[in-house]
This record gives structure tokens, C-alpha cells and sequence, in this order.
């Protein structure tokens, strides 16, 4: 679906419609936020577009790695991100031996964009550790 608005519209449609669903409803209206997440859309191509998804549609399921992860992990999400859910990461976080979950209020899938300095903060304690 997304393939083809973008062959049919162009990446400014695929954005609009593509990023509001992984922001906290809060965010959708802000423009500190939406600006730069929507010229970071616009500007990627066709093919890299198609790449990603067909890269998340074929990836091989990694979670019986997970216990063998022996370096420390900080595992971050939105409590509201509708793409990669709470409990998905929290499954996550159980399964690799030296986890840390943070989770951001008030975010959903770009946290990084929506709560940037409790981004920052909680890679700062963790490297610090």
C-alpha cells in the first residue's frame, strides 16, 4: 500500500499519511516535531522506501538470539509506539540477560524526536553504568 502511494503520489504523500499513525497523538500537530520527520520522508527515494519494507517484511524473527546477548542493552520504547508495542519490547527486555528498559512517556514510535532530551538522559545513566 505504501509502495504504491508513493509510485503514485510521491514520498511528501507517504509521509503524510506514513508518520501521524507513529507519533503520539499529542505530536501529530506539533512542527518541531512534524517538520524535520516529514523532510526526513520526502527526501528518502523510491528504492530505499521499497528496501525497508521489504527488508521488515522479510527479516528472519531474531528472538531466540536474544538470551545470548552478553553485552548490556538499553532497550527504549513510546508507551503508545503502535508499531512495536510495549509489550513486544518488554518481552524483549526479558529475554536479553542484561537489559534495561526505558520507556517514554507520552511517545510513540519516534521517541528520539518526540522526547529527545529523556532520550538523551536515559542514554547518558545507561552509558554511565
Amino acid at each position: 500500500m505504501l509502495i504504491d502511494l508513493a509510485r503514485e503520489h510521491g514520498m511528501a504523500a507517504v509521509a503524510q499519511r506514513w508518520l501521524a499513525p507513529m507519533l503520539h497523538p499529542a505530536h501529530v500537530d506539533d512542527p518541531g516535531i512534524m517538520s524535520p520527520l516529514l523532510a526526513m520522508v520526502e527526501r528518502m527515494s523510491f528504492d530505499t522506501l521499497s528496501g525497508q519494507i521489504k527488508a521488515l517484511l522479510e527479516r528472519p524473527d531474531a528472538g531466540e538470539h536474544l538470551r545470548t546477548i552478553q553485552c548490556p542493552v538499553l532497550i527504549g520504547v513510546g508507551r503508545e509506539d503502535a508499531w512495536s508495542s510495549l509489550a513486544q519490547h518488554q518481552v524483549m527486555a526479558q529475554q536479553v540477560p542484561h537489559a534495561r528498559l526505558v520507556i517514554f512517556e507520552r511517545c510513540g514510535h519516534m521517541a528520539p524526536f518526540e522526547a529527545p532530551e529523556a532520550v538523551n538522559a536515559a542514554l547518558r545513566v545507561w552509558l554511565q553504568d
